[in-house]
């Protein structure tokens, strides 16, 4: 028997960009000792939360990689800008 599901690579380079950008990185050294400075923030899978949302840091590369696959990829169709946006934000 065999287990098959997708890998989204994007996961690990969020990852990557949260460890390289060092406010995140204390926002997430507070969340994990139970002291966030805001509580709507949460880390989960080494993945940083706000308000149930993913953090994205900022890193330009990063951010054209996330519009390029919820706009052109095969998964994400070219839905146009209105509704681009409204997957990415979700």
């Amino acid at each position: 028997m065999a287990w098959s599901q997708p890998q989204f690579h994007i996961v690990t380079k969020i990852k990557q960009a949260l460890l390289n950008n060092d406010k995140l990185q204390k926002v997430i050294e507070l969340c994990l000792k139970n002291n966030p400075h805001d509580p709507h923030y949460m880390v989960y899978d080494g993945l940083l939360y706000w308000n149930g949302r993913l953090v994205i840091p900022d890193d330009i590369s990063l951010k054209q990689q996330i519009v390029h696959e919820c706009h052109n990829s095969l998964v994400g169709g070219h839905a146009g800008y209105t509704r681009t946006l409204a997957r990415v934000t979700a």
